[in-house]
């Protein structure tokens, strides 16, 4: 699975200029990220009568584009402004009082936040975004502009397959007139293309809302008089997308969007997700668990694709976000014939839903609670919600929005207590593959010491004893990829023999058998086997096989003869020999087991010592980064890969 990581935060922006910083402690530098505007002066958790400011905005740290509208409060009418602009959140429909993309900084986002008008109440959600298997891109869009012309964004570096938009319903200006409020999203399971959409707005200086919300759009622009229009998902390219216009003559109005690629994790979109009839436990299903769920909610009590000019259901436009650790919900509330707005954050890390409207219908706010509900869990079958409240407005009544939830990606393994590595949130105690001290790979479900070394996978690193030191005529990983175990000692016991007698016998005073061919010419000048020509020119030898024995059929006096670890010195010698210059190429490598998704892996500060009757290790070498061995590092590394390849060592 790939490894995708969403988490949401809510901050309040300072009411002066200067930077600002939006954190998540652990969550790492993040891709991309959504912010959902609102103005609140009141107390969180309850909703409270005031003028009503929302908004969009999406970056992928080099682009960035935001939407805004407002309703205010006096007179008889709602007097209505929006904006677009090429920042991450407008907080006024100049765009004079905004922030802005700063860098991507350690667990979150810096913000250039300009408040020249002292603002108060200025708050953001923020849905991050990051993995390594992660890509995006933020930009907008012109909308095809007639019905049935298509548009497409094209020369993405990835194909995308969960995109979210949203528009004002202008092109890029500020302090237009009119207000309209649209956000929505499409996803690609590669099969098929789900969407949904919400969007409310009014003319200048009228009563009533339009509204429309349904499954066959991404966007769209609800007015009471004048043009709507939608625009629909209808495909996705290997670099790209493409919009058809549906409805309407959009001429030349922008939309923003961020494109994301999630890789293989899954996502679902339900269209109409209805808040349930009875209180307790209600599941937003799917067919995996969840790591995020984002809710869009409305008044409106049909499941139908729907298209008004005056509507009650548009009066609550909520946002609900939850990633398992907070569970946190923003709502503007319009009346529909009359003119009291109110705002609404909710307090705590709980809180998943408050729906609420206007019972009065008059130039008074009065708070109607129609649905409440906190987070429960993320289940295997979804998102599990706990209703309080249900059909405040009415017996039997249901209120629909739209929903999305993302699959928890793949949790990669963290370093723990320095060499031993684990499944991503243990605390000590890893129950997957675990690295333990420089020279042992195991199976293990502790931190303990094994007695002796364990298979890794398929591998076989042979029998040995506690020491370190193989037993004579033990198997050694002649085929495999491994560390063998060596430890501090440079004397060893002679060649041993590797798999069916391929490296002679040994252990005597020099009267060994010469050194055979293991697979192909192993040893020594072009078509030899076994009495390589030496006089300081480089050798080329395989990493499983080392020299030949000087005195077990040829070859020259004092050269190396080490077996995959676990023999070194020559026949009938002390097991020290000397090496006479030159260079000899070695290649050692590790693999991780296929059964990890993921791993970080320390090369041991001992390595070295695997070295040590050859002389002194000058150098490391890895194909992505060097690598020193006084000062080891820990490297991330995808299924599979090679962790690292050592070579070219010159030799004292």
């Amino acid at each position: 699975m790939s490894n995708v990581n969403v988490a949401v935060q809510r901050t309040t922006l300072p009411t002066s200029t200067g930077t600002h910083d939006v954190t998540i402690s652990g969550f790492g530098t993040p891709k991309a990220a959504i912010f959902i505007y609102y103005r609140d002066t009141g107390t969180a958790g309850t909703p409270s009568e005031q003028d009503a400011h929302v908004g969009y905005g999406f970056t992928d740290g080099s682009n960035e584009y935001a939407t805004y509208c407002d309703w205010k409060e006096g007179g008889s009418t709602h007097s209505s402004q929006r904006a677009q602009q090429g920042i991450c959140a407008i907080l006024d429909e100049s765009a004079a009082n905004k922030a802005e993309f700063n860098s991507w900084i350690t667990d979150g986002v810096r913000l250039d936040v300009t408040n020249g008008s002292s603002l108060a109440g200025c708050h953001l959600d923020v849905i991050f975004f990051t993995g390594d298997d992660l890509s995006a891109a933020a930009g907008n869009m012109l909308v095809p502009g007639t019905t049935n012309q298509t548009r497409s964004v094209t020369g993405l570096s990835f194909q995308p397959n969960l995109v979210f938009f949203s528009t004002a319903g202008i092109g890029t200006a500020t302090s237009e007139i009119k207000a309209v409020q649209s956000f929505g999203c499409a996803y690609d399971d590669g099969t098929t293309i789900t969407q949904a959409y919400q969007s409310r707005g009014n003319m200048h200086n009228t009563k009533n809302l339009a509204f429309m919300r349904g499954g066959n759009g991404v966007c769209g622009q609800a007015f009471t008089t004048g043009t709507r229009w939608r625009q629909e998902l209808t495909s996705f390219q290997s670099d790209g997308f493409t919009l058809t216009e549906q409805v309407g003559n959009a001429g030349s109005d922008v939309m923003g969007y961020l494109a994301l690629s999630i890789g293989t994790v899954a996502a679902k979109i339900d269209s109409a997700y209805g808040t349930p009839t009875s209180t307790g436990n209600d599941t937003i299903t799917t067919t995996f668990t969840p790591q995020f769920m984002l809710g869009v909610f409305s008044k409106e009590q049909t499941t139908s694709n729907i298209s008004v000019n005056d509507s009650f259901s548009a009066e609550p436009f909520g946002h609900a976000l939850i990633d398992g650790t907070q569970a946190i919900y923003n709502q503007i509330q319009i009346d529909n014939d009359n003119i009291a707005p109110a705002s609404f954050r909710s307090s705590g890390t709980t809180k998943a839903l408050r729906l609420f409207s206007d019972a009065t219908g008059n130039a008074t706010f009065n708070d109607q609670l129609l649905a409440e509900a906190t987070f429960g869990s993320f289940s295997a079958t979804g998102t599990v919600l706990n209703y309080t409240t249900v059909a405040g407005g009415g017996s039997g009544q249901r209120y629909y929005g739209w929903t999305l939830q993302i699959e928890e990606g793949a949790a990669g393994l963290q370093e723990v207590a320095g060499e031993a590595f684990g499944t991503a949130g243990s605390s000590g105690a890893p129950t997957a593959i675990l690295m333990i001290s420089s020279e042992a790979f195991g199976s293990a479900a502790s931190s303990g010491d094994p007695e002796a070394i364990t298979s890794v996978a398929s591998s076989v690193m042979g029998a040995a004893s506690s020491s370190g030191n193989p037993t004579a005529g033990a198997k050694v990983c002649a085929s495999c990829q491994c560390i063998p175990t060596v430890r501090s000692s440079s004397t060893q016991s002679a060649v041993t023999v590797v798999a069916a007698g391929a490296y002679g016998t040994a252990g005597s005073s020099g009267a060994g058998a010469p050194v055979t061919s293991i697979e192909s010419s192993v040893i020594g000048a072009a078509g030899s086997l076994g009495t390589p020509g030496f006089g300081g020119s480089r050798w080329i030898i395989p990493s499983k096989v080392f020299g030949s024995a000087a005195s077990s059929g040829g070859g020259t006096a004092g050269l190396a003869a080490l077996v995959s670890g676990s023999a070194m010195g020559m026949a009938g010698s002390t097991g020290n020999p000397s090496y006479q210059g030159g260079t000899v190429n070695l290649n050692l490598d590790l693999t991780l087991p296929s059964i990890l998704s993921k791993a970080q892996v320390v090369v041991p500060s001992n390595f070295a010592n695997i070295l040590n009757t050859l002389g002194s290790v000058r150098q490391y070498a890895k194909s992505a980064k060097g690598i020193s061995a006084q000062h080891p590092r820990t490297y991330k590394v995808p299924k599979g890969s090679r962790v690292y390849r050592v070579e070219n060592y010159p030799l004292d």
